[in-house]
């Protein structure tokens, strides 16, 4: 390219042309240079290869011809023209314009003037192709509104948080625990499974590993507990580490099991404890005396909260004996009599022990004692029938 036409004067002309040639064709965006008659300057292979212009026209330096090239390229071509010929007739004004072409492809444009403010030689057209940019763009919005979408219609509670801080709730926490932007994540929680679900809630935000799911009781906006079952999965937003959480509200099946195991372990005519709960509860005192077995020095623990709770255990079920013993007596039921006899339930009279060596049935104390004890311990038979 001829020195005149670069508008290089000095004797080095030809050196600083090449230099140029570099400078622009180390550009990632495509370059075009325009003087103020519509003459073009100079261009870059960018350029020509963003808009495929065959060099022979880029050659005739007319800058209507590289535009009636490119023209047929662009979805809205009369909007893109209007825009260069106003451009064109205010030299000193700058723009910015993002472009859609026919082949799906998006170019952004920025133009300014050429030379300073006061001695405006022409334009500088760069153009930018952010077709990729665009479509994850696109991409990041379509899956922002189907997650909007989804979130929105849920049966279920989701919420994000980050930095201690509830960043995004659905309308189903909204609905049931009233408005929680900006609040805490643990605002609703039941206050005696606070410390709980803080410490798990940080450490999951932290990336620790945490149990995945977990029943917790929760205030709701009019004051009642709700048992939630809860969720949290670790996400990165924003370039931070933020918890989605999930929550149902599981407080029926909660009450369901209370009402099933309460059941299973009181009688359902008086309403005290049974026999289960007895041995569930004997077990665990049993554990618990193993566990508080004395050490070598004769040291002894204190009596726990479970044998005090076993004690009166013992003390309501003798009470349901006597609740039923006095109604078999009003009922007039021998049988039920004879199931409370103390003798019957130890089973005195109704094992004797076999002697090792002739395997008689003989009780230690002698026959004279059994004999005692069958007839003390069994009922006296009415007058026997003629």
């Amino acid at each position: 390219m001829a020195r005149e036409e670069r508008g290089l004067a000095s004797p080095a002309a030809p050196l600083n042309a090449g230099l140029l040639s570099s400078i622009l064709n180390s550009s990632a965006d495509g370059l075009l240079v325009i003087d103020r008659a519509g003459k073009i300057l100079a261009w870059n292979d960018m350029f020509r290869s963003m808009w495929n212009i065959p060099i022979g026209i880029m050659e005739t330096r007319a800058d209507e011809a590289a535009l009636a090239t490119v023209l047929d390229q662009i979805v809205d071509a009369e909007a893109f023209l209007a825009r260069v010929r106003e451009l064109y007739a205010r030299p000193r004004e700058e723009s910015f314009e993002t472009i859609l072409l026919k082949d799906g492809r998006t170019f952004e444009r920025f133009s300014r003037p050429l030379g300073r403010e006061g001695d405006v030689h022409g334009r500088v057209w760069s153009f930018r192709d952010v077709t990729r940019q665009k479509g994850a763009e696109r991409s990041v919005r379509e899956t922002e509104m189907k997650f909007h979408a989804f979130a929105e219609g849920a049966a279920c509670g989701l919420l994000i948080y980050q930095h201690d801080t509830i960043i995004f709730a659905n309308n189903w926490v909204r609905d049931v625990f009233g408005e929680t932007l900006g609040r805490p994540f643990w605002a609703n929680v039941h206050r005696d499974d606070v410390e709980g679900v803080v410490q798990r809630g940080r450490d999951r935000a932290r990336g620790l590993p945490v149990e995945g799911r977990s029943d917790i009781r929760m205030i709701d906006r009019h004051g009642a507990t709700r048992w939630l079952e809860v969720t949290g999965t670790t996400i990165e937003l924003d370039g931070a580490l933020a918890v989605l959480t999930t929550a149902y509200d599981v407080t029926k099946r909660r009450e369901a099991e209370e009402r099933t195991r309460h059941v299973a372990f009181h009688d359902t005519l008086t309403d005290l404890p049974n026999r289960a709960l007895f041995n569930e509860r004997a077990g665990q005192a049993l554990a618990a005396a193993r566990r508080r077995r004395p050490s070598p020095r004769g040291e002894h623990q204190e009596r726990s909260g479970t044998d005090q709770h076993q004690a009166r255990f013992c003390g309501a079920s003798a009470h349901a004996r006597s609740i039923r013993r006095r109604r078999a007596r009003a009922s007039g039921d021998q049988g039920a009599r004879r199931r409370d006899d103390p003798g019957r339930r130890s089973g005195t009279w109704a094992r004797p022990e076999r002697h090792p060596v002739d395997g008689g049935a003989r009780d230690r104390d002698g026959p004279g004692v059994v004999s005692r004890r069958a007839t003390d311990l069994v009922p006296a038979a009415g007058p026997r029938a003629a």
